[in-house]
């Protein structure tokens, strides 16, 4: 789903373009955003966010991957989803004045962008039409800004160091584990435990639950999988 990280920012500068206001975005926005999930469930793709939901979906795309969108140098803005929101109204005013001569810079609006000019071009029809297929383009968008923004992590590694896979429930299951770094392995090794703990945390918890009720087959159950 990682052309959700050039999907959100489309939108919002579409906006921008169209200096829809403040008070109108939020509204704008979902619209757009239900648009999009219909656009990709017409196509059959896994994974969409809001599939099920629709309109009455809690939390959209774009505030899910408002933080990475940050962490990416995608976003520009620094602040919240509703601080940009609340921004916009200012920014357009900002745009639209020139700076002074004596600036020594070039007569242009003085708002700094909230995006990263060098975002792909939006693809029409969009949001109509959309799918979670990446042109190389921004194939290689997205990878360098990862690999400039966040190079040491997990994600880096495995888009610079592995070989494509077949899905993988759990990342302490990727077979190529050997070719991540000693201190993500060390990360995963900790994640994995964690995991375990957690997991057994739940078995032992329906383990009472059933004792409590007296259900034998409940507790054979949960007391063969604590076993194993």
């Amino acid at each position: 789903r990682a052309r959700y990280f050039l999907f959100i920012p489309w939108t919002y500068r579409y906006f921008e373009e169209h200096r829809v206001p403040s008070h109108k975005i939020e509204r704008r926005l979902k619209s757009y955003e239900v648009r999009l999930i219909d656009a990709l469930a017409e196509t059959g793709e896994d994974g969409v966010i809001g599939i099920v939901s629709g309109a009455s979906l809690q939390r959209f795309p774009s505030s899910n991957y408002w933080n990475g969108l940050g962490a990416w140098g995608i976003r520009r803005f620094l602040g919240s989803q509703n601080q940009y929101h609340r921004s916009l109204d200012h920014f357009y005013r900002e745009r639209s004045s020139p700076r002074r001569a004596e600036d020594r810079e070039s007569l242009v609006g003085a708002a700094k962008p909230n995006w990263d000019p060098n975002l792909p071009e939006l693809p029409p029809p969009f949001p109509e039409q959309a799918s979670f297929r990446l042109t190389e383009e921004e194939a290689r968008y997205l990878r360098e800004r990862l690999l400039i923004s966040c190079g040491e992590s997990l994600l880096a590694t495995l888009v610079t160091e592995c070989e494509p896979v077949e899905e993988v429930r759990f990342v302490w299951q990727h077979p190529q584990r050997a070719r991540f770094p000693n201190e993500q392995n060390a990360w995963i090794d900790h994640a994995h435990n964690f995991s375990e703990v957690m997991y057994g945390a739940v078995l032992l918890y329906n383990l009472m639950l059933a004792e409590e009720r007296g259900d034998v087959g409940l507790v054979e159950t949960y007391e063969q999988d604590l076993a194993g």
